[in-house]
């Protein structure tokens, strides 16, 4: 590495680079410097009445084994047996899989949206699942903290302290 310093954007990101560069070994390299990423102004409350019927879970995210989608279809199968619910899901879902689940009424499945509908689709959900087995930072998250919309993690996701804290 030629550089004084690296930048990573949280400190789970710096500790991996750390631990895995061996970053302390390097001769140059004085430090990982941790600079946040920030959430656009737009992500904010839209005064909206929620936890009417059907209850709204949502998800964004790439379709990855690391993005656990699988999980979000499991779990809205589970709460459906007991709440009216619709789970929300944008993602690039393999065909396959698309097919089979969107013969299930409570999914309302999209390939992509735009970052303008991404604000009112965070305001129009009760909560907003992610089940990521790691990120970098998670930014969904502090979007959809934002809008005012309670984020679901799974413990034994590795998402960034400072994302998780707040």
């Amino acid at each position: 590495i030629f550089s004084d310093c690296i930048i990573a954007n949280s400190s789970l990101t710096s500790y991996f680079l750390k631990r895995f560069l061996k970053i302390s070994n390097l001769n140059n390299l004085k430090d990982v410097h941790v600079v946040n990423i920030g959430v656009d102004k737009k992500f904010k409350k839209i005064k909206r009445k929620k936890l009417q019927h059907p209850i709204k879970i949502g998800f964004v995210g790439r379709y990855s084994k690391r993005k656990r989608v699988e999980e979000v279809i499991k779990i809205g199968r589970e709460i459906s047996k007991n709440f009216d619910v619709e789970i929300h899901i944008v993602s690039n879902i393999p065909s396959s899989l698309r097919k089979e689940i969107e013969k299930e009424k409570i999914f309302v499945l999209k390939e992509r949206i735009n970052d303008n509908e991404l604000v009112d689709f965070y305001n129009n959900l009760d909560f907003f699942i992610f089940p990521s087995l790691y990120e970098g930072f998670g930014l969904p998250i502090l979007e959809s903290q934002r809008c005012g919309t309670p984020v679901v993690i799974y413990k034994d996701g590795l998402i960034p302290r400072e994302v998780t804290k707040m």
